[in-house]
């Protein structure tokens, strides 16, 4: 063919050398001819294999690097100063108009990078991009910046949502002078993102403790004036009793109660307060669980006769069961769950309180024949200040005598689960580890 248009050949071919090797042959050379008949071919062979075999090199190299910056949503441009031509590939034309119907960004174009993206970024973002690609140029630094990206056609640059982290590095001559400037840019908006919720989250901690120390210091701070109202009261009653006063019993017995109810308010917002701010802590050792159960059931009793209910114990008079625990907290939490069956409970209504030994631990539950509760109930047992109801029924209580509850097991190990039907009463049920031993 090259000699019927009277021009030089030059072809690469796939050969093998007399001993087997394969070889990759630059063949070049120039065929001869009068008039149309070709009477001499002259040329030379030269074995490219290195320079061949260092090409394939780098088309693995770029397909790797291709396939990487494919899976991480990388965009590449190229920015020849020279010729003024800027190049985007694929990836970055995508990046830039990410939405589905939009026109793409062209690959090549003749203008400088600024120019190019400052449709594509935020009105407030896209001079200072410039100044620093300029400033890039000037210093010979590297270029990197975050950019806000603008609402594909909105046409007044307003903030999609989206960020663009775009960064570059320029070639210089000899002489100091730009002649071309490559780089990339990714989405960075996950980044940013996971910034804001890191700082959210930081803030919503910081106010918890800030919570947290507030109501530790003004429970402490409320503790002692009610202390004194609640023994000044117990005197003046007992004078009162004792006919020393004139004064009437019933009135001081109401300030004693409400001063009572006041400061088991405050013992129960310091124990929350201290339980979120971290400083509670449990001190577990192992111990038989009736003789919690059995102290715990004298402290309740006189709640229960005025009441009308009963209490049952079926844990005397059988086999010990060694639990795993603090035992003063778990004597709270006790008292606070017999106190609630008993208060919620009908009148001749009774609680039982039984134990079981399971495979993964001990169960222990209490049980009521009071009301029961619904559904919307049982999804707010264990928030805090939630009485889930009960607040125009007469009967005292905070509402936080749960959630310190279950944060006690919780810290033992444990977990409390609930289980109540409306009429069928309410069994509050408390897993806790045992020794290894047992």
């Amino acid at each position: 063919a090259a000699a019927e248009r009277g021009e030089a050949f030059d072809i690469e071919l796939d050969m093998v050398s007399a001993r087997g090797r394969r070889l990759r042959v630059l063949a070049v050379g120039r065929a001869d001819r009068e008039s149309s008949v070709v009477h001499r071919v002259t040329g030379v062979f030269q074995d490219i294999s290195s320079r061949a075999q260092m090409g394939h090199q780098i088309d693995d190299m770029n397909e790797r690097l291709s396939l990487a910056n494919d899976a991480s949503g990388i965009g590449i441009w190229d920015w020849n100063l020279d010729s003024g031509e800027l190049v985007f590939d694929d990836r970055l034309c995508r990046l830039l108009v990410p939405g589905a119907g939009q026109a793409p960004a062209p690959r090549r174009q003749r203008a400088d990078l600024g120019t190019a993206l400052r449709p594509y970024l935020h009105a407030d973002d896209a001079p200072l991009f410039t100044e620093s690609v300029l400033r890039s140029l000037r210093r010979h630094e590297p270029l990197n910046q975050e950019m806000r990206c603008a609402v594909p056609d909105a046409g007044n640059g307003s903030d999609s949502g989206r960020w663009l982290h775009i960064t570059g590095r320029a070639h210089f001559d000899e002489f100091g002078r730009p002649h071309r400037f490559v780089g990339c840019a990714w989405d960075s908006s996950p980044e940013h993102e996971a910034a804001r919720l890191q700082a959210a989250k930081d803030a919503a901690e910081s106010a918890s403790r800030a919570k947290s120390a507030f109501l530790s210091r003004m429970s402490h701070e409320l503790r002692t004036p009610l202390n004194a109202i609640l023994g000044f009261s117990q005197l003046m009653r007992m004078e009162a009793e004792a006919g020393d006063l004139v004064l009437k019993p019933h009135r001081v017995a109401l300030i004693e109660t409400a001063a009572r109810h006041l400061l088991d308010l405050v013992n129960e917002v310091l124990d929350v307060s201290r339980i979120e701010s971290g400083q509670v802590q449990v001190l577990l050792s192992s111990f038989p669980l009736h003789e919690v159960v059995g102290e715990a059931l004298p402290l309740v009793q006189g709640l229960a006769d005025k009441a009308g209910v009963s209490l049952h114990d079926h844990l005397q008079g059988t086999t010990p069961l060694v639990v795993l625990g603090d035992r003063l907290r778990l004597k709270e939490v006790l008292i606070n769950l017999l106190s609630n069956a008993v208060k919620y409970n009908v009148s001749g209504g009774r609680v039982d309180v039984r134990a079981q030994a399971q495979d993964d631990g001990m169960a222990l539950s209490v049980a009521d024949t009071g009301q029961g509760l619904d559904a919307v109930q049982l999804a707010g047992m264990f928030q805090p200040f939630n009485r889930l109801g009960a607040e125009a029924s007469g009967i005292e209580g905070t509402g936080m005598g749960l959630f310190v509850s279950r944060r006690f097991v919780e810290l033992m190990g444990g977990s409390i689960a609930v289980d109540s039907r409306p009429g069928a009463g309410t069994m509050f049920s408390i897993q806790l580890p045992v020794p290894r031993d047992s």
